[in-house]
């Protein structure tokens, strides 16, 4: 009998595909999911919600298609990646829950099984905020570190190894080897295992707040929790959005601000949280 990952984390995966790249991403990320459940017999998509931003029927359909079992809502109109994780914040059936992973559309799964890692270490460490899943060796961090860019580095998966709220320099310690997690002084990210509650809070500010940018977020997170924790070897990369092997993929972390507007395409970076006239459910 195939049993559900975990029990205590919300799944959520946002999706926009305004044009065929994303739509083949998408269908890659999706698959990536399928191949992690089946071949490791376990299960998400009861815990699954899926948000999708206004795409076209066509990845409607693939949605539907692939998540018989999961919530699907949808909206006529992109309103950004802000507002979908907003919308779904405020609705009553996510209180059933004390963690959520969100998924971005771009995002391809090798290690989904280790979500139940993520979630048992929030529940053993109570003074870590949350874990960070993305593509990370913490034995080989001089391939991630942004601002060293390696020549050898791991361009699709770079992240700045200064904290920008303390000015200090990213350590990590080991916190428990059964688990693959170390503590950290990284900084909160969507893209990760947070806590609900924490989550919905920074949220809250953020809409009072108007014009946002994701440093804003990491500052209100670092305010609940200084200490977050690093999942060794992360479960997902973001190679999809990234331009490598001649791949042109739209992205907001690699693409023209020029194309992106051209596109309705909201950047994760700097946003408005807007609110929904009308959301479906599939």
């Amino acid at each position: 009998m195939i049993q559900s990952l975990t029990e205590k984390t919300l799944y959520l995966l946002v999706t926009y595909c305004p044009e065929q790249s994303r739509f083949s991403a998408l269908e890659q990320v999706i698959q990536s999911l399928k191949n992690e459940q089946q071949t490791k017999n376990f299960d998400i998509e009861k815990n699954l919600t899926v948000f999708d931003n206004g795409s076209p029927n066509e990845t409607l359909e693939l949605l539907k298609r692939n998540f018989k079992s999961s919530l699907i809502f949808s909206t006529q109109e992109n309103k950004g990646y802000w507002s979908a994780i907003n919308w779904i914040l405020q609705q009553s059936f996510t209180n059933s829950y004390e963690y959520i992973y969100i998924i971005e559309a771009d995002h391809f799964h090798f290690g989904l099984d280790k979500i139940k890692n993520c979630e048992i270490t929030l529940d053993k460490y109570p003074f870590l905020g949350s874990v960070r899943t993305q593509e990370y060796d913490v034995k080989n961090s001089i391939l991630y570190n942004k601002t060293l860019a390696h020549p050898s580095g791991r361009r699709y998966a770079w992240v700045a190894h200064i904290n920008h709220v303390t000015g200090e320099n990213i350590t990590t310690q080991n916190l428990d080897d059964d688990l693959m997690v170390y503590q950290s002084n990284f900084l909160a990210c969507l893209h990760s295992v947070n806590r609900m509650k924490t989550l919905k809070k920074c949220f809250q500010r953020l809409q009072a707040l108007g014009n946002i940018s994701e440093n804003t977020f990491q500052e209100y997170y670092h305010e609940e929790y200084p200490i977050i924790g690093q999942l060794d070897g992360g479960v997902f990369h973001a190679k999809l959005g990234c331009t490598l092997d001649d791949k042109n993929i739209v992205s907001g972390s690699w693409t023209s601000k020029e194309k992106l507007k051209k596109i309705n395409y909201f950047t994760t970076r700097v946003d408005v949280i807007r609110d929904y006239e009308s959301v479906v459910t599939l």
